[in-house]
């Protein structure tokens, strides 16, 4: 279902340690893309590095989903704006909506509707 349009850039800081699991929340933890509540009970993404110091990346499921869907490469922190982007320059294939979740669709719309308005 991939459609990989966009490439994160790469830095060239890669981590030491890299651990990726996707538990389902004991407590509520802040998604690190979009902040919104991840509640108790969902399912997300938890990324532990080392890069300079020991941190801990979660993601909501719906950030995932679009992450999987879009990037074509594990990146982190903005994806939101890096795809906002992609809608405002580029004609974003309407077709990739076909299989995402009612979220992920809620969220892509928000992004045209606010590309419409600039």
């Amino acid at each position: 279902m991939s459609k990989c349009v966009i490439d994160a850039v790469d830095d060239g800081d890669m981590a030491e340690i890299w651990n990726t699991t996707e538990p389902v929340a004991r407590k509520e933890h802040s998604c690190f893309e979009c902040k919104k509540t991840i509640q108790i009970g969902e399912k997300y993404e938890r990324v532990d590095v080392i890069w300079k110091t020991w941190q801990t990346i979660k993601t909501c499921s719906v950030c995932l989903e679009l992450r999987k869907l879009f990037f074509c490469s594990y990146c982190a922190g903005n994806i939101l704006e890096d795809l906002r982007q992609e809608i405002w320059e580029y004609d974003l294939d309407l077709g990739c909506l076909n299989g995402m979740s009612p979220q992920a669709i809620s969220m892509i719309s928000g992004m045209l509707e606010a590309v419409n308005d600039e």
